[in-house]
């Protein structure tokens, strides 16, 4: 990341890679529609 990215940027990236270390998210994502991973982005990661 650059050093200049705003601390809610940051953020959010910390919470997708929280939210990607977990396998049963990964294999979550990998078998849905993109509305279905959108919305569990949302609710989930976000």
């Amino acid at each position: 990341m650059k050093t200049n990215e705003t601390t809610a940027v940051k953020q959010a990236v910390i919470r997708l890679m929280k939210c990607f270390a977990y396998e049963e998210n990964l294999q979550f994502i990998a078998e849905k529609s993109k509305e279905e991973i959108e919305a569990f982005l949302l609710n989930q990661c976000g």
